[in-house]
């Protein structure tokens, strides 16, 4: 899985500057139960292509899980 690191810049919560992509959706989930593109578009600062990247790379490596299809998919902890 490739970590993608954030600027020190990036992001809209405090806490996510230094932090890999990763990290910031999984303590997103771990607290609102789930996830979205639009969410972590937001989170991190980043554009739409971006964030699905982050998201398919983190389906593909077997930590989250995607559910539904288009604009209502929400990603999940696998296993949760």
């Amino acid at each position: 899985m490739v970590l993608y690191k954030l600027p020190d810049t990036a992001g809209k919560l405090p806490g996510t500057a230094g932090k890999s992509a990763q990290e910031v959706p999984v303590r997103h989930i771990k607290e609102h139960g789930h996830i979205t593109r639009k969410e972590v578009e937001k989170l991190l600062g980043v554009k739409e292509r971006w964030a699905r990247q982050i998201l398919h790379d983190m389906v593909k490596a077997g930590i989250l899980q995607a559910i539904g299809r288009g604009k209502g998919r929400i990603y999940i902890l696998n296993g949760g």
